[in-house]
């Protein structure tokens, strides 16, 4: 092999890549959904293993279901992390809810076991909640009440062991003190650019208005699934509103005509707050995105990547400012969420093509595949769809 391949793997509306060095070091970004852990990562992880290879890093970028499921999944069959059952798992990379929350001190305060009335209060939200909650992957149990951050812990894993306040998050403030602030995970540079400490503390601020508005001002953080799952579904509920762009037929000859067609939905505080970090090893440099806001972070970025995973699925205002500012040999977009989640977008699909990205990655097919195809040679660019590996 050259230096890395990048495992693409198919995770429905969500995420999950592995990427596996030549030295048999891998680093797994996002997990997807259940499904796709069963179908698609543990094969893969069994198989790495099988070689020598070891998980030196795996990253959750933030705690939606499509990112964390398959994770919470792996984990569990994993096992001990001194004698696991699939492959060694190094080092875990995740801001939870519980280190999130605690952030601010006043809200550590409220770490305790919860009153009878509160849990009476929990029971009842959740019982209208999750009968209303879609069964994205056909395949939702109690199990996804299980909270990774404690999952973890019991099983002996290392989380955020590289941060000393135990969240991982931006310790710079310019492009200059960047290269000061990288951290080395077995052969690779690793430098985080988001997030930063004030989204961190929005998030937070997210979280206790939630719990107020449902538990009352005297609410008490419990450490147990059923709090867990009300905090991911107060997140969950604040999900951004879904762009609703008009197909363009492949009958439309122009890229050009695409720029312009998103509505520029904003990101929530809590995709802006998903980890972002860029990976280097040998010549090659890697940015991963998670679903998050490049306004937030552009100013610290390389003029150029090898690879570049698109943020929000290919949604467009999340990745302006992105596509202004650097450019990627691969860019990766994965979704199979055009028809529920109106992504990828076709806006976002232009700019990267007027801006010079040469080949772009999908993991699933899409509604504009053959026009796509149809305009390589006019634009000079490549397109692949549902390959799910690729050889730097």
């Amino acid at each position: 092999m050259k230096s890395c391949i990048i495992h693409f793997l198919p995770a429905l509306s969500g995420d999950c890549f592995v990427l596996e060095f030549k030295n048999k070091e891998c680093i797994i970004i996002d997990c997807g959904y259940k499904t796709t852990y069963r179908s698609e990562l543990k094969p893969l992880l069994q198989k790495l293993a099988s070689k020598g290879c070891r998980v030196t890093l795996l990253v959750i970028t933030h705690a939606d279901r499509d990112h964390i499921e398959g994770a919470i999944e792996f984990i569990k069959e994993n096992g001990k992390a001194s004698c696991p059952s699939i492959i060694t798992v190094e080092n875990i990379w995740y801001n939870g809810i519980y280190n999130t929350l605690c952030y601010n001190p006043e809200l550590r305060e409220r770490m305790s076991k919860s009153s009878n009335s509160q849990d009476k209060k929990i029971n009842y939200y959740l019982s209208g909640k999750l009968s209303q909650l879609p069964d994205t992957t056909g395949d939702i149990s109690a199990s996804n009440c299980i909270d990774f951050e404690q999952l973890c812990i019991n099983n002996g894993y290392k989380i955020n062991a590289n941060f000393p306040d135990g969240i991982v998050k931006r310790n710079f403030s310019s492009f200059d003190e960047k290269s000061k602030e990288s951290i080395q995970i077995g052969k690779c540079k690793i430098i985080v650019l988001l997030p930063s400490q004030n989204e961190i503390v929005k998030l937070s601020k997210t979280l206790h208005y939630g719990l107020l508005s449902i538990l009352g001002r005297n609410y008490a953080i419990s450490q147990d699934s059923r709090f867990v799952k009300l905090c991911e579904i107060i997140l969950e509920t604040t999900a951004e509103t879904i762009n609703q762009e008009e197909f363009v037929s492949a009958s439309i000859d122009s890229i050009e005509s695409w720029v312009g067609t998103s509505r520029l939905t904003e990101m929530n505080d809590y995709n802006k707050a998903s980890i972002v970090i860029e990976i280097q090893y040998d010549d090659l440099k890697m940015l991963f995105t998670g679903d998050s806001e490049s306004e937030l972070w552009y100013k610290y970025l390389e003029k150029e990547y090898d690879v570049v995973k698109i943020s929000h699925h290919g949604t467009t205002k999340p990745n302006v400012k992105m596509i202004e500012t650097t450019k990627g040999r691969f860019a990766y977009i994965s979704t199979n969420g055009y028809k529920n989640n109106q992504h990828p977008e076709k806006d976002t699909i232009a700019r990267l093509i007027l801006a010079g990205y040469k080949t772009i990655c999908f993991n699933y097919n899409n509604p504009y595949r053959d026009f796509l195809i149809k305009n390589q040679g006019k634009y000079k660019y490549e397109v692949l769809f549902e390959q799910t590996d690729v050889e730097l």
